[in-house]
């Protein structure tokens, strides 16, 4: 299993050498913000892509979503996937500077709780790494429910059911989740909020993956003297009955969630997750071995000639965890 904090060092070096120039830029553009939103949307385990992707999109946003919202809605009025065609005014929104986006990219088969031949076998990497997340979780009193997701997590880790490549998923979501913030961070002092689309990852073993993220945020925050915020807001669907109540008087706790007695949660943030829907999708169908554009449908060529091949606020950084850990910038270039 690779060290957390050699990981980070390796991601900020490529960060720092090809893309923290143009995120400072972004940030520039925007000297009044309070508040940062980093939502995020996945293309994972599709066999017709080459590429599994993490997608993340940056963007600056007052408390009030509903402005921001109505314009991404009118840019982008469907998902990816329910579209068959992008205009060119659709591309040009995506490289607006209101967003800085990151994908990471992994092209090859991700091996994180591989010790190499002669080593622990996965499974018993992930048993001890989770038993030692319990020790930390209770020496640095994380708290009842943090504790009990732990020590569940532990538990379901001993069980030959244990779904370790989920918990891979989960856990690369909550490094890349706490790397977005820390590139924030260590630039600007604001809030932040976290927001995802919903699937396993983030609805798996209770919602483990937030307390993974905020758990690594603070810990590579303090590690490089970066004062990260520590409870950065995590959204969650909410009903429509509570959501003018939320948005009017956000709550004091950083997680906005919907009551246990919700039976329909809604998704009120789902205008800003099409963001890196459409970079997740993009970059997904993009063969980096190749530089074709898998499927060739108009959308996903579109996608790579007006938006990937154009754009300056788009962090691509390709992720291997094979035999060793490497990490890359792509830059993508338009057919002539």
């Amino acid at each position: 299993m690779y060290d957390l904090k050699q990981l980070f060092s390796a991601l900020f070096e490529t960060f720092d050498g090809s893309s923290a120039d143009d995120l400072r830029r972004h940030l520039r553009t925007f000297p009044l913000a309070k508040r940062w939103n980093i939502s995020a949307d996945y293309c994972i385990g599709d066999p017709g892509r080459p590429n599994d992707v993490y997608a993340f999109t940056l963007t600056p946003c007052k408390r009030d979503f509903s402005e921001l919202s109505s314009r991404i809605a009118a840019a982008l009025p469907t998902d990816l996937k329910r579209c068959s065609e992008i205009s060119k005014s659709a591309t040009d929104f995506l490289k607006k500077p209101q967003f800085f986006h990151i994908a990471f990219i992994f092209d090859e088969k991700a091996h994180v709780f591989d010790n190499g031949p002669g080593g622990p076998t996965p499974n018993e990497v992930v048993r001890e790494f989770t038993s030692y997340l319990v020790g930390q979780f209770r020496h640095f009193e994380r708290g009842a429910d943090a504790i009990r997701r732990m020590e569940q997590l532990a538990t379901e880790a001993k069980r030959k059911s244990f779904n370790r490549k989920l918990f891979q998923q989960i856990y690369l979501l909550s490094v890349f989740f706490a790397f977005c913030s820390l590139v924030i961070a260590r630039e600007r002092r604001v809030e932040h909020a976290w927001l995802s689309d919903q699937d396993n990852m983030t609805t798996g073993f209770d919602q483990i993956v937030w307390n993974l993220a905020l758990e690594t945020l603070n810990g590579i925050g303090r590690a490089r003297k970066i004062k990260a915020p520590a409870s950065p807001i995590i959204c969650v669907p909410t009903p429509i009955a509570e959501l003018e109540q939320i948005l009017k008087n956000p709550p004091e706790q950083p997680i906005m969630r919907w009551p246990e007695s919700a039976t329909k949660p809604f998704m009120w943030f789902d205008e800003f997750i099409r963001l890196p829907d459409y970079v997740a999708g993009a970059v997904s169908a993009y063969d980096l071995k190749t530089t074709d554009v898998v499927g060739g449908s108009q959308k996903h060529i579109a996608l790579a000639q007006d938006f990937l091949a154009s754009t300056r606020n788009l962090a691509a950084l390709r992720v291997q965890m094979k035999d060793g850990l490497q990490f890359s910038r792509i830059t993508y270039h338009k057919e002539t």
